[in-house]
């Protein structure tokens, strides 16, 4: 059977791939790009080229999001995400953009990252343990793996609907992480600072996002009930003024004589 044009096979998997040359290495930003294939019915795989900005980050989102909404539909899917191009850190902000988008896609069974720089990885797994994803979250080596991933977390899902909410639990990769961590003692080279230093540095900076996160609501809440508490004394301060107000003396109607009709 032949492949409609710009489809292409996955060397893997044996799947169709579709890749729309306006979909290659779209510009997000002064040095971001991103391109995009769809792989099969259920598969999205984006690759990320450059240094992302909280910007860029939030229109390759907003893009991502209208391929999704045009070739899937309401089917379930997986998005397969390819950081071998990035060179640098991602900013904190547009990591939480990430998260925060990726928890509103309700159609998606899982997120597989693959070439991560290890302070990526660190970031993922602790993004990952703060956050509870309510999709499967992976890390993988190559592109390879992170298909042969995808292909059985599709079959799983399709034999059991509630994979989904199982695997929202914290996995045994973070558990490890957690442990390995407890064991290591921080590095005395500020030059280069070991998997220990920055996830002690991620994991104090994701405590002091939600203290303020938690700060806030509670100032929101503050402000709601010192409005009610406003607002009722306002009126009880109405009703107050309004007695003291003379009242209109009514005036009596003259009696009608006996001759009177």
């Amino acid at each position: 059977m032949s492949l409609p044009p710009d489809t292409y096979t996955c060397p893997v998997t044996g799947l169709p791939i579709l890749h729309n040359p306006e979909w290659n290495k779209i510009s997000f930003g002064s040095n971001y790009k991103v391109s995009v294939d769809i792989i099969s019915k259920q598969i999205l795989l984006t690759h990320n080229f450059g240094t992302p900005s909280l910007h860029g980050v939030q229109k390759v989102m907003r893009f991502t999001s209208s391929i999704i909404d045009q070739f899937f539909q309401n089917r379930p899917y997986i998005h397969i995400i390819n950081y071998t191009n990035i060179k640098k850190n991602i900013p904190l902000e547009a990591r939480r953009h990430v998260i925060k988008e990726l928890k509103s896609r309700k159609q998606m069974l899982a997120a597989i990252f693959y070439g991560l720089s290890p302070s990526l990885k660190l970031s993922v797994k602790i993004g990952r343990l703060f956050n509870q994803m309510p999709f499967t979250t992976m890390i993988t080596q190559d592109y390879t793996e992170a298909m042969e991933s995808a292909l059985i977390i599709l079959n799983d899902s399709e034999r059991d609907p509630l994979i989904v909410e199982k695997k929202r639990i914290l996995d045994c990769e973070t558990a490890k992480l957690i442990e390995e961590l407890a064991q290591r003692k921080p590095s005395l080279d500020n030059a280069d600072p070991g998997p220990f230093d920055r996830a002690v540095e991620l994991i104090k900076d994701e405590i002091k996002y939600l203290e303020e996160k938690e700060s806030q609501a509670r100032r929101v809440n503050t402000l709601a009930r010192l409005d009610k508490i406003i607002n009722s004394r306002n009126e009880k301060a109405r009703i107050y003024w309004n007695s003291l107000r003379p009242r209109p003396k009514l005036q009596r109607q003259p009696e009608k004589g006996l001759g009177e009709a």
